[in-house]
Protein backbone atom coordinates (compact mmCIF):
# COMPACT_ATOMS: atom_id res chain seq x y z
CA UNK A 1 0.00 0.00 0.00
CA UNK A 2 0.90 3.31 -0.50
CA UNK A 3 2.85 3.16 -3.54
CA UNK A 4 2.41 4.29 -6.91
CA UNK A 5 5.84 3.43 -9.05
CA UNK A 6 6.20 -0.47 -8.06
CA UNK A 7 10.04 -0.47 -9.12
CA UNK A 8 10.90 2.17 -6.57
CA UNK A 9 10.75 1.57 -2.59
CA UNK A 10 10.06 4.68 -0.44
CA UNK A 11 9.43 4.45 3.15
CA UNK A 12 5.71 5.02 2.85
CA UNK A 13 5.25 2.03 1.62
CA UNK A 14 3.72 -1.04 3.57
CA UNK A 15 3.60 -4.89 2.31
CA UNK A 16 0.87 -6.98 3.35
CA UNK A 17 -0.04 -10.48 2.35
CA UNK A 18 -2.80 -11.22 0.66
CA UNK A 19 -5.61 -13.48 2.37
CA UNK A 20 -8.01 -13.86 0.01
CA UNK A 21 -8.88 -12.55 -4.08
CA UNK A 22 -12.36 -12.47 -5.34
CA UNK A 23 -12.57 -11.53 -8.87
CA UNK A 24 -15.78 -10.69 -10.72
CA UNK A 25 -17.95 -13.42 -11.34
CA UNK A 26 -18.14 -12.34 -15.27
CA UNK A 27 -14.18 -11.83 -15.73
CA UNK A 28 -13.28 -12.90 -19.92
CA UNK A 29 -9.20 -13.24 -19.70
CA UNK A 30 -9.25 -13.57 -22.69
CA UNK A 31 -11.32 -9.97 -23.90
CA UNK A 32 -10.44 -8.25 -20.41
CA UNK A 33 -13.74 -7.34 -19.65
CA UNK A 34 -15.19 -7.00 -15.73
CA UNK A 35 -10.96 -7.12 -15.04
CA UNK A 36 -11.90 -5.84 -11.35
CA UNK A 37 -11.27 -8.05 -8.40
CA UNK A 38 -11.08 -7.28 -4.50
CA UNK A 39 -8.29 -8.36 -2.04
CA UNK A 40 -8.59 -8.81 1.03
CA UNK A 41 -5.17 -8.23 2.89
CA UNK A 42 -4.47 -10.63 5.85
CA UNK A 43 -3.82 -7.56 8.34
CA UNK A 44 -4.77 -4.24 7.88
CA UNK A 45 -2.61 -1.48 5.82
CA UNK A 46 -2.06 1.70 8.03
CA UNK A 47 -3.63 4.96 7.08
CA UNK A 48 -1.99 7.91 6.44
CA UNK A 49 -0.88 10.27 3.45
CA UNK A 50 -0.52 7.71 0.85
CA UNK A 51 -2.72 5.51 2.08
CA UNK A 52 -6.79 6.27 2.66
CA UNK A 53 -9.91 4.02 3.09
CA UNK A 54 -12.12 3.61 -0.21
CA UNK A 55 -15.39 5.69 0.27
CA UNK A 56 -18.18 3.87 0.08
CA UNK A 57 -21.75 4.83 -0.83
CA UNK A 58 -24.50 5.09 0.79
CA UNK A 59 -27.27 1.90 0.43
CA UNK A 60 -29.47 4.03 -0.35
CA UNK A 61 -27.75 5.77 -3.50
CA UNK A 62 -28.24 5.15 -7.19
CA UNK A 63 -25.67 4.09 -8.79
CA UNK A 64 -27.15 3.83 -12.04
CA UNK A 65 -28.00 7.30 -12.06
CA UNK A 66 -23.96 8.35 -11.78
CA UNK A 67 -22.29 9.67 -14.78
CA UNK A 68 -18.80 9.03 -13.41
CA UNK A 69 -16.91 6.15 -11.81
CA UNK A 70 -13.13 5.88 -10.19
CA UNK A 71 -11.04 3.35 -9.64
CA UNK A 72 -7.38 2.35 -9.84
CA UNK A 73 -4.78 -0.78 -10.45
CA UNK A 74 -2.18 -1.68 -12.33
CA UNK A 75 -3.97 -2.60 -15.43
CA UNK A 76 -4.25 -1.55 -19.01
CA UNK A 77 -5.15 2.49 -18.99
CA UNK A 78 -7.02 2.32 -22.62
CA UNK A 79 -9.17 0.57 -25.42
CA UNK A 80 -5.88 -0.76 -26.38
CA UNK A 81 -4.92 -2.31 -23.53
CA UNK A 82 -1.20 0.07 -23.24
CA UNK A 83 0.02 -0.04 -19.50
CA UNK A 84 2.45 2.35 -18.18
CA UNK A 85 5.76 0.79 -17.07
CA UNK A 86 5.35 -0.20 -13.43
CA UNK A 87 2.72 2.87 -13.02
CA UNK A 88 -0.57 2.80 -11.45
CA UNK A 89 -3.07 3.01 -13.70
Amino acid sequence: AGVTHLAQEAPEVQVRLVKRLVLHEDYDDVSQKNDVALVELEEPAGCGPFVQPVCVPDPSLSLSAMTKCYVSGWGTTSSRGERPRGHAA
